[in-house]
């Protein structure tokens, strides 16, 4: 009886265990997909596997938010005992050379704002080290780490690559910019339709902020009556600012300016908030370097999103 009960606990799939400790350490399923580099639906099919492997149920899937049964919260602690050691003894495996951290570290991003917040911090942790950063479409971004021309990225929801490894790094959330005086009423939030009334001010195709807006219209069943392309986030607050029209824009983007108006939006969270990520190559995962970035890359996600 021993010898079966011992053969079953060396029996648990390490790769189901991971997949229950990302689920239990997130609470979602979804961050959990990004941060191991695979899709939901495989995440999903680990979870099951185990839970029927040892006939025991470790999710309560009929609550909201995602919450862990009572033999759920004892495995996620034992989990995260287990993987505490192996990040221990990966540590001990890593090269510490010192080309390592003075490296120049090619950062490709498509949300600069957030990069310069990044690097600012990360100088903090490694002020020896350097930067050499690229601008592009996430996309474009992501093409170019495949290739080796990068070595981290920051991005607004990257497509799922099991090369990858997703760290949460920011959510923003878009917002209504139009002239200031605009409303003639105070309002806590502005509909799609009063928006996109007149001119809506809107960005170059290849943009997500472009995309984004559109779905938001399409969700709503609203058409613009007339739009007018503007290149940049700096032209297209001054093109508001000039009366020219109104628009949407990530708050982020929007600079101060008492010309201006900066509304809420009448509309669903999940279709006007964008999470943005630091993605690394897994293979580097374990260097120094790349372990401080995940870990000033958390610092900052935590921060900002007031997580205890």
């Amino acid at each position: 009886m021993q010898k079966e009960r011992a053969d079953r606990i060396v029996d648990v799939n390490l790769t189901h265990l991971r997949a229950f400790y990302a689920v239990a350490s997130n609470r979602s399923v979804s961050i959990a997909a990004r941060r191991l580099g695979i899709s939901q639906p495989t995440l999903s099919k680990h979870l099951k596997s185990l839970e029927e492997r040892h006939r025991v149920r470790l999710i309560d899937r009929e609550k909201t938010p995602l919450s862990l049964t009572e033999e759920g919260e004892v495995l996620f602690e034992k989990a995260r005992i287990l993987f505490d050691v192996a990040r221990e003894i990966s540590s001990l495996m890593v090269d510490y050379d010192k080309r390592d951290i003075d490296a120049v570290i090619r950062l490709g991003t498509s949300s600069p704002k957030y990069a310069a917040d990044f690097i600012a911090s990360f100088f903090r942790a490694m002020p020896n080290s350097t930067f050499k950063v690229s601008i592009a479409t996430a996309q474009e971004t992501l093409h170019r780490m495949l290739n080796g021309h990068m070595d981290i990225a920051i991005v607004d929801q990257p497509g799922i690559h099991t090369q990858f490894v997703y760290i949460p790094l920011y959510v923003h959330t878009l917002v209504a910019v139009v002239p200031a005086g605009w409303m003639q009423k105070t309002e806590t939030a502005v509909a799609i339709e009063d928006v996109v009334t007149g001119m809506l001010l809107i960005r170059e195709q290849t943009s997500r902020t472009r995309t984004v807006m559109f779905r938001l219209m399409e969700e709503y069943g609203v058409t613009p009556t007339r739009t007018m392309e503007i290149p940049t986030s700096a032209m297209l607050c001054e093109a508001v600012a000039c009366g020219i029209g109104a628009t949407m824009m990530w708050r982020r983007d929007c600079a101060p300016d008492n010309r201006i108006a900066i509304l809420p939006l009448k509309a669903s969270p999940d279709l006007i908030n964008a999470r943005g990520y630091l993605v690394m190559p897994r293979a580097r995962s374990h260097t120094q370097v790349m372990r401080k970035a995940a870990e000033v890359a958390e610092a900052i996600f935590t921060k900002h999103n007031g997580i205890p």
